[in-house]
């Protein structure tokens, strides 16, 4: 059986490593804010990880292995984005305040179980023609016959045979596959309650950098979409002849709910503000920190809470 690889920005050291995704014999968009939901989750330096979807103002959807390890302190956020030279669209950054990734991330069967989480803006993300929210699906039941699939990203292309980064964010048509067929194709790694929905057409696919990023639907005649799901695992070569699976968003969607339902701000609101707050020790912040003359608690308010007086 082919091997299974997350598709999460990281280097693929060998054939059982994580992987970022990007699309496979995708295209183009083809005009700025065609997909405004989409998002592209960063490290502080501005390289791009994952993908991510806007689902409210101060919430966006990923995967938990996109967050595995991370610190929020360190994550970005980026919407508005068309190409990710911002030459196009109405790019704008914001900070991670806090990451939720899924109790059960990697508990029970399957590949990756449970990979979902949720990243926490704490400003108000600005809506706008390149920028808006997109409404959660409460049913993944899409068939090719009856409904259009789309997922996007800026994860890896195949080019004359060699795989390459794509600058301008890529699309492409795909179907839901039953849960037999995706079990058929790999057998235990797909889990059997639905919380995993696999993709499949047989001439595009996900690949390393597209993780946590959209899959949507939307019935025939319908005009919006639906988010169905957030990338998350398939083959480790980007075969567009294997199914990719994706954390199932109605499955998780009263754990969403309740996440955002019950959020109380914690002290990663207390923002890090420009960065500078790793550049002191920890006796120089524990000597500045009461210091209201040095201004380092208007920068490094999380950092200093502890030494406040």
């Amino acid at each position: 059986m082919m091997l299974l690889s997350a598709l999460a920005l990281l280097a693929c050291t060998a054939m059982t490593s994580a992987r970022s995704s990007n699309i496979i014999n995708g295209v183009d968009v083809d005009h700025p804010g065609k997909y405004p939901w989409q998002g592209s989750m960063q490290r502080s330096d501005g390289f791009h990880m994952c993908g991510c979807s806007l689902i409210d103002r101060n919430w966006v959807i990923t995967a938990s292995h996109c967050t595995e390890g991370q610190k929020a302190q360190r994550l970005r956020v980026g919407f508005g984005f068309h190409d990710l030279g911002k030459r196009f669209g109405q790019p704008k950054i914001y900070k991670v305040s806090e990451i939720i990734m899924h109790e059960e991330y990697k508990k029970g069967s399957g590949f990756l179980p449970n990979d979902i989480a949720l990243l926490r803006i704490n400003e108000d993300i600005e809506y706008n023609d390149y920028v808006q929210p997109i409404v959660m699906a409460t049913t993944a039941d899409y068939s090719p016959t009856d409904s259009e699939c789309v997922i996007s990203g800026w994860g890896r292309i195949k080019t004359g045979g060699m795989f390459s980064m794509p600058d301008i964010l890529q699309e492409t048509n795909t179907n839901i596959i039953s849960q037999e067929a995706c079990v058929q194709a790999w057998g235990s790694y797909v889990p059997k309650d639905g919380r995993v929905v696999c993709i499949k057409t047989g001439k595009a696919t996900s690949c390393q950098g597209d993780s946590g990023g959209p899959l949507v639907c939307r019935k025939s005649g319908d005009s919006a979409f639906l988010l169905i799901g957030a990338t998350s695992w398939g083959p480790v070569d980007c075969n567009v002849n294997s199914p990719a699976g994706y954390a199932s968003v109605p499955y998780y969607l009263d754990w969403i709910q309740n996440k955002m339902s019950t959020y109380v701000p914690g002290e990663d609101e207390c923002e890090d503000l420009k960065d500078i707050c790793s550049d002191y020790r920890e006796g120089e912040l524990s000597l500045y920190c009461p210091d209201f003359s040095t201004g380092v608690q208007t920068f490094c308010c999380k950092t200093c809470k502890p030494y406040l007086t």
